[in-house]
């Protein structure tokens, strides 16, 4: 994920959640990490709409054996549209 010009690389066994949260005028993600810190990441770095990435993030949190998906962004998506 990019943050600003700064790469930042948030392995999958440390993240611990996501939640939306108001910063400023626009709702950005919230990323909980077991060693910190934590990230809030606003939309225009992900260029979608974060109720959507929240929930992808969150699906693929509880589902890890069904990561493999996410070489694949349609496939992902799919998965996660299917059981919603």
């Amino acid at each position: 994920m990019r943050k600003g010009i700064i790469e930042h690389r948030m392995p999958w066994d440390q993240l611990e959640d996501v939640a939306l949260k108001m910063r400023g005028k626009a709702l950005a993600l919230e990323l909980s990490f077991e060693s910190g810190p934590d990230y809030s990441v606003r939309p225009m770095y992900f260029g979608s709409n974060p109720y959507y990435v929240a929930e992808l993030i969150l699906y693929y949190l509880r589902h890890p054996g069904r990561r493999e998906l996410l070489r694949d962004p349609n496939a992902a998506i799919r998965e996660v549209m299917e059981v919603a």
